[in-house]
Formats: C-alpha cells, structure tokens, sequence
C-alpha cells in the first residue's frame, strides 16, 4: 500500500560564491555556463527538464562536474560551490534562508517529487504504524499550509 503525502517542490541552486564569476543565468540555456551537480539515480541523468512562467518548457543538458546517488551529498557540495544542483525545496530550504545557497534562475524549476509511505497493508497494522501514518500525513500537511509543499490532487 501506498500513501501520498505531498508534492515536494524542486529548486534550482548554488553557493553564492559560485553565482559571483558570472552574470546569473536569466534563461535556461544560460546554465550552460555553470558547472552542475546531477543525481545518479535519477531518471532524468544528463538533463534537467525545467517548467518556466506561462507554462513554458526546457531541456537543459548536463555535463555534470559531480552525479552522486544522495540528495545530502549534492546538498553538500552546493554549498561548498561545487556547481548548481536541482533540490526539493524541503532541504534547501535552511540554506536559502539563511543566504548560504541562491535560488538559480527563478521562476523555473524541475518537476516537484512525490513524498509518499509504503506500508504492508491496512489489515492486521499495528496501532503504532497507524499512528506513525498519520502524525506523517499531519506533519506535511502542516508543509503544505507552510508553502513548503504542495497538496497532491487526485489524477
């Protein structure tokens, strides 16, 4: 079984140490210019999809400086300046707020992940999973009232 939680929101980012070489990309063939950070696993590799104003669309190929399987790793290495990387907004947010990473290009971004729990089956659950479900579903709901997140609508 699985349970939807939320749509996580993706975010194109770098240290601002890397944004100062350079006039900041003002169109997504502009990120050419920067080195990148790609997830490994994605996918997606080798190219960023991006959705702009007036539901306009991209495709940036990639020649990624680093490709890791770990959203931490390539949250890491933003911050250090390695390149610009394409994050749920959910872990970049800490950063963004406090300065030590820049939203890239804004008004364009990747397409939003789906936060979701997987459990055996609603029959025979233990009181405690119940529980867990639910203060999961409670606490991105909170998310979603934040801004954070985004609510996930039936197909």
């Amino acid at each position: 079984m699985v349970r939807p939680l939320a749509l996580s929101p993706h975010v194109l980012v770098a240290a601002p140490a890397l944004l100062t070489s350079a006039a900041p990309p003002a169109t997504p063939a502009d990120l050419a210019q920067l080195p990148t950070l790609d997830l490994g696993n994605s996918p997606d590799e080798g190219r960023w999809r991006l959705s702009g104003p007036g539901g306009a669309q991209a495709e940036v190929p990639l020649a990624p400086r680093l490709v890791a399987d770990d959203m931490g790793a390539l949250l890491c290495a933003a911050l250090a300046g390695v390149g610009c990387a394409a994050l749920p907004r959910l872990l970049a947010h800490e950063p963004l707020a406090r300065g030590a990473l820049q939203e890239v290009l804004p008004g364009w971004a990747p397409p939003p992940g789906l936060v979701q729990a997987a459990f055996a089956s609603r029959q025979g659950m233990r009181p405690a999973v119940r529980q867990l479900l639910d203060a999961l579903a409670a606490g991105f709901d909170a998310l979603v009232r934040e801004g954070r997140c985004l609510r996930v609508t039936a197909a």
